[in-house]
Parts: structure tokens; sequence; C-alpha cells
């Protein structure tokens, strides 16, 4: 949830004021490999130019290159960094900004944007080429970085481009467990009114110990997640928030977030569960569940071998949930179709007559659908001929066909 422009977040230690900016070429500034927008499948990247084409391609840089393109880069909108030992600077707010300097000063970082470089290095020039290298920085140095994370608290979550879940969960992990930051204190940083962190932050845990362990590898996700995620996570913490679906996979921590939540002998389980929301292609699964609402139906299901055996063959999630019914639902349903489905093959059969051969060829079929819902009136009136005796009954038998002689 946006923190709103007026909330400050709770810290106790606010960015020190005066902070100068310094313009710093762009070939001493680099991209945050830890960047929390980052899914786990660039997780330790440092290759910078897969993380420029990442950035591109997953979060795009249009609705800032044109406008450096034409304007330059004023003081006004500083990028945020980390001075390491070696004097580089590590870009920790503002990498979509870098990305799209590097690509109008046609840096070789930027190589595989040729047509991108092309069109808005070429813009830059036509406009004056106005300042874009080098850039305004607010640098802090490598032991400062407790002081700008309040700050960036603010700027992740009310920038231009909004995070999905994945990457709120990221942050929340960062400023948790490497920052030793309360979780309260987090959740104000992230502007978490609703108090979903927790349960996103455990969802996050979950899958990121299916990744270690093997069990989940996010590029074989057949489904995709919003603005090109590998898989979807949203859908993922949706479905753990089922009771059944959680005591299936061993997920227990929904409300306070741990680190490797699901117990070894769940691993499989877990594993199950994310073919069934995101397909698998390594396996030739395709994705059980295709909307929210049909975790109510898997939450149903959940745990029983039978079924997990059935939607592995490829039965859908209705057709398995269909069969955890009761019996009696299951044969309420099941009647009303089939009556619906003897009723329209009566009005075919009645719009034309039918010949001798067609006959001969339909009897068979037509008369094992009779002795078969015969059968299951006798099974069906059983208790009633104990309680009423076979002389209140209707007299179904006799309109019963008779047994066929073997010929």
């Amino acid at each position: 949830m946006p923190i709103r422009k007026n909330q400050t977040p709770a810290t106790k230690t606010p960015i020190p004021e005066g902070r100068a900016v310094e313009r710093l070429p762009l070939k001493n500034l680099h991209f945050d490999v830890h960047n929390p927008r980052f899914g786990p499948g660039d997780a330790g990247v440092k290759d910078e130019t897969r993380i420029l084409d990442r950035i591109v391609e997953q979060h795009g840089v249009g609705d800032v290159i044109s406008s450096l393109s034409v304007n330059g880069y004023s003081d006004a909108e500083p990028l945020i960094g980390l001075r390491q030992k070696n004097g580089s600077v590590i870009i920790k707010e503002g990498n979509r900004r870098l990305a799209a300097c590097l690509i109008i000063a046609r840096d070789s970082r930027a190589k595989n944007q040729a047509k991108r470089m092309e069109r808005y290095a070429s813009m830059h020039a036509e406009n004056g080429s106005k300042l874009i290298d080098p850039v305004p920085v607010t640098v802090f140095e490598e032991d400062e970085y407790h002081l700008v994370l309040p700050y960036l608290g603010v700027k992740h979550i009310v920038g231009a481009a909004e995070w999905s879940s994945w990457a709120k969960a990221a942050w929340a992990d960062e400023l948790i467990n490497r920052h030793e930051i309360p979780m309260g204190t987090a959740m104000a940083m992230l502007g978490d009114e609703q108090k979903q962190i927790p349960r996103i932050l455990a969802s996050y845990y979950f899958v990121q110990q299916l990744i270690k362990k093997k069990k989940f590898d996010p590029n074989d996700s057949v489904k995709k997640g919003k603005g090109g995620a590998l898989f979807p996570f949203s859908l993922i913490y949706n479905g753990l928030g089922y009771s059944k679906i959680k005591e299936w996979v061993g997920f227990e921590s929904e409300l306070e977030p741990r680190v490797d939540p699901v117990p070894a002998e769940k691993l499989d389980a877990a594993a199950d569960f994310m073919d069934f929301v995101c397909g698998n292609s390594s396996k030739g699964i395709e994705p059980v569940i295709t909307d929210n609402r049909q975790f109510t139906l898997l939450n149903k299901v959940a745990g029983d071998a039978g079924s997990t055996a059935a939607l592995k063959r490829g039965e859908t999630i209705e057709e398995v949930a269909k069969r955890m019914d009761p019996a009696p639902q299951q044969l309420m349903d099941g009647l009303i179709e089939t009556r619906q489905i003897l009723e329209d093959l009566l009005s075919v059969a009645s719009q034309k007559k039918l010949t001798s051969t067609e006959a001969r060829d339909l009897a068979p079929p037509a008369e094992a659908v009779a002795r078969l819902a015969h059968a299951l009136y006798q099974r069906i009136q059983s208790p009633l001929l104990d309680l009423f005796g076979d002389e209140k009954l209707p007299a179904i038998k006799k309109a019963t066909p008779s047994k066929r002689s073997d010929q």
C-alpha cells in the first residue's frame, strides 16, 4: 500500500540535513544487484548488461528516458548511492533512471539496447545534448546505509512505478533481517496500513525455501506474474491463506514469518502446490489454478492423495473437487445433469424417424443406459423398501427393459 506523502516512516535515525549532491560520471555508477524489484530469477546477478536488460524488459524506462533525452538530468531528482571502498557507487534508489542514462549515453552496458540507444541518443542530440553525464547523486558512505533506509522506504513505495508483492516482500526481508528493523517499523516504512506485509513475507520465505531446495524453478513456471514476472507470486500467497492448503504444505507461519517455514516431510506437497498454481514446463504440467476463486476447490481436496494424483494426470480442479462432495450431492448433481441430457436426446430422436438400420445401431447403447438407470434407481430406492415395503413404491420395474437373450 502506498505510504501517504505526509506520513513519516517510523525511524529513530533521520537523514542528515544538508547532505551534498555530487555530480558523478556514469562510469563510476553501478546497479544494485540486490534491488528488491528484481525477481528470484535474477537474484545475485552481477552482469550489469543483463540487469539493464531486465530493467528495460520488466520494469520499463519509457516514462523517464524521453524526459531525460529532452531535458537532461537536473539536480532536482538525484540518485541515491552508497560509495564503496574502491570508490565506485552502488545506486540504491534510481536504477531505472540509471538504465535510461546509460542508454542515452551509449554506455557499453546498454549494448543490447541498440534500437533504443539510437533513438534516444539522437533525440538527446537534437535537443541540445543537455547534461546527462555526469549525473546528480546523493552519496552515502558504505557504512552509512542505515541513514538512507528511511528515505528509501518512502521512495521505493511512492515511486513512479508500482511495486509488485514480491518486491515489497524482498524489501521487507532486507529491512527486517539484514538491518534488524522491527516488523512494525518496516510496515510503517512500506505504508502497510492493511497489515499484509507479514503474510506476504511469510509466502516469500515459502517460495525461497522451495527454490533453495530445488523443488521449484521460477523459470519453469508456465503462468507468469504481473509486469513480466517469472511466476504469479500474488496468486501463491493468496492460495497460502486457505486453512487446508496450509496444513497440506506445512505452512504455519502466515502471520509470523520465518525463514524456511516448510518441514522437510512436507516439501514434496509444497512442490505439488507450486506446480498446480504455476504449472511446470519441465514436467509438462499446466496450471490447475487459473483464477483466485478456484482456491476454494483446491482447499477442498488439499491433502487427499487420490485428488493430487488426479490433478497430476490432467483432470480439472472442478472435476476432482466434485468427487469430494457428499454422495447424495454427487448423485443429485449427476441425476439433474443426466436428465437434461436424456431430454435433449429425446428431442433429437423425436425430430426424425429412425431407419431400421439406425435403430439397430442405437438400440444396444440405449438399452445399456436404461439398465444402468434402473440399477441406480434400485440402489436409491433400497432404503425406502426397508421402510415402506414394495407395495408403496412406484412400479418402475414395469417400465424397465427385459433381459436380452444372447444371440
